[in-house]
């Protein structure tokens, strides 16, 4: 019995040393932080539970509160691909609805010569798997727009995307 009380978890150890990960592919993620609208960072930097925008899971898209043309919409996007190399991030949106721009000065380093800022087409160097940064739109004409973030990865489950329509009055 003393045995089998020592054999037991060498066993376990030895089973989960000798598990790999090599080539293993998972499918890469998007996370968004809350929607807030109009914040006024200058002011202060408490934003309250009124700023925060409401969104709803409507079949495959994200439903977010109706917001007023010219309100300026603030969150934070995080692109990730746990295990593999994340190669593109993108956000596709209609250009005469939306003015949509991400502060990307300071993480300039992680994406190639090749991206193309204006558009938020973005090409990754290579190595990375995880990149977080924040980004802000304006809506330029009422109506249900929407715009799609997307990521691209060198797993087998790649692209994924996510689709956020904005009701604008």
């Amino acid at each position: 019995m003393k045995l089998f009380r020592w054999f037991l978890p060498l066993f376990l150890v030895i089973a989960f040393l000798a598990c790999k990960n090599e080539g293993a592919s998972f499918t890469p993620y998007i996370q968004t932080s809350y929607f807030y609208l109009n914040p006024n960072y200058e002011d202060t930097k408490i934003v309250s539970a009124e700023d925060t925008l409401e969104v709803r899971l409507v079949g495959n898209s994200y439903v977010l509160d109706t917001v007023k043309v010219g309100d300026k919409v603030v969150f934070e996007v995080a692109y990730g691909s746990l295990g593999n190399e994340l190669t593109t991030c993108r956000c596709n949106f209609d250009t005469t609805q939306f003015k949509m721009q991400a502060t990307l000065s300071s993480i300039l380093y992680y994406f190639l010569p090749s991206s193309d800022f204006s558009s938020l087409q973005l090409d990754v160097r290579p190595g990375i798997n995880y990149l977080p940064f924040p980004m802000e739109y304006r809506p330029l004409r009422a109506g249900a727009h929407s715009f799609e973030l997307r990521v691209e990865s060198d797993s087998k489950f790649s692209p994924v995307s996510r689709t956020y329509i904005q009701p604008v009055r």
